[in-house]
C-alpha cells in the first residue's frame, strides 16, 4: 500500500499478549468444545429498514435501532444456554495466546413431531441443529443448539460464570465436530445432481421420518458418484444400516428411485439402483469413498 494512507485500525495490532489478563486465561481451562454457559448474549448487526428475524423486528420499531446492532438486554428474551463451538484448543490456548475471542451458539429447547426429534437426534438433514444431551430433558422437545448464530464473546466474559458439560457423552461431542465441519465446509455438486438426486431423496428421508417416526433402520445415507461432483458420469444412493431393512420399506425405496430415475436420466443423468449395506459389511475404503448425504451440507454449483 505504498503511497496510500494505512489503515487505522487492524485486529492483529490490538491483540498483546502482555496485556493479557491472567484471569480470563484461567476461565477458559476448565472449559472445552461443547462446555454450557448460561444467559448468552444475544447481538448482531442488522438494518432496521431490511429486518428479517421476530427478534429484529420488534428491534426495528425501537429508539434502539439506528446503532444498527441488535443487543438483546431482557434475559426472558435470550437464550436460556449458551454452547462454545470454538475448538479445545483455540479456547484453552496453553502457550503465547493469540485468539481473544470464542464463540457461542444459542441453546434453547425445540419442540416438534417425533419424525423431527429423531432426524435432529441422528444428525440428519438438520446440520445446524445439534442435540445437546447434557441438561435435564425441557418440558416438550428437546434441547439443541443452533448452529445458524454463532456469537463472539471475549474471553474474560466468562470469568465467574459456571459452566457445564454439554453433553453426556463422547458421542455428543464427535457430532458436533461433524455438524460443524459440515456447516462451514460446504460441498459444491453439478446442478443435476442437487435437483435429481440430493433434492429427492432428502424428501423421501423426510417422508420416510415421519412415517416410521424416525425408527427405520437407515442410519446415514451416502452418494457415490462416478468421476466427480461437477461432471457426474453416474450417481448412486447408498443407504447404510443397522438392522435388518424390511421388504416393504426396501420396495417402497426401489419404487422411488425408478420414478426418480427415469427423471434424472432425462436431464442427461445416468442413476444405478441403491446399495442397503449394514454398517458392519460397509469397508473404510467404500466409505471414504462416498459424500454423507446432508441437504444442508451441499450446495449447487449454479
Amino acid at each position: 500500500m505504498s503511497g496510500e494512507e494505512r489503515p487505522s485500525w487492524s485486529l492483529q495490532a490490538g491483540v498483546d499478549p502482555r496485556e493479557w489478563p491472567e484471569a480470563a486465561r484461567e476461565a477458559t481451562k476448565p472449559l472445552r468444545q461443547g462446555s454450557l454457559v448460561e444467559r448468552p448474549p444475544l447481538v448482531y448487526a442488522a438494518d432496521a429498514a431490511h429486518p428479517i428475524h421476530a427478534t429484529t423486528r420488534a428491534w426495528a420499531g425501537s429508539s434502539r435501532a439506528s446503532s444498527g446492532v441488535v443487543s438483546v438486554q431482557a434475559e426472558k428474551l435470550r437464550p436460556a444456554y449458551g454452547l462454545v463451538v470454538t475448538q479445545t484448543c483455540d479456547l484453552v490456548e496453553e502457550g503465547t495466546p493469540k485468539r481473544p475471542w470464542v464463540h457461542i451458539a444459542p441453546v434453547y429447547a425445540l419442540d416438534g413431531d417425533k419424525g423431527t426429534v429423531k432426524q435432529i437426534k441422528r444428525g440428519r438433514g438438520f446440520t445446524y441443529l445439534c442435540h445437546v444431551t447434557g441438561l435435564e430433558a425441557p418440558d416438550a422437545g428437546i434441547w439443541v443448539a443452533d448452529l445458524r448464530l454463532l456469537v463472539p464473546v471475549e474471553k474474560g466474559w466468562l470469568v465467574g460464570r459456571p459452566a457445564q458439560a454439554g453433553f453426556a457423552d463422547e458421542d455428543g461431542y464427535d457430532r458436533l465436530r461433524v455438524q460443524l465441519a459440515a456447516t462451514v465446509a460446504r460441498k459444491a455438486f453439478a446442478t443435476v445432481i442437487n435437483h435429481h438426486v440430493l433434492g429427492p431423496t432428502v424428501d423421501l428421508l423426510r417422508e420416510l421420518a415421519g412415517e416410521y417416526e424416525g425408527n427405520d433402520p437407515i442410519v446415514d445415507v451416502g452418494l457415490l458418484l462416478g468421476r466427480s461432483r461437477l461432471d457426474p458420469q453416474y450417481a448412486q444412493v447408498v443407504f447404510m444400516l443397522d438392522s435388518e431393512l424390511s421388504p416393504d420399506l426396501r420396495t417402497r425405496i426401489l419404487d422411488w428411485w425408478e420414478t426418480t430415475a427415469e427423471v434424472a436420466r432425462a436431464a442427461g443423468l445416468e442413476t444405478l439402483v441403491p446399495r442397503f449395506v449394514s454398517l458392519d459389511e460397509l469397508s473404510a475404503r467404500e466409505y471414504r469413498a462416498l459424500d454423507l448425504l446432508d441437504a444442508q451440507s451441499f450446495s449447487p454449483d449454479d
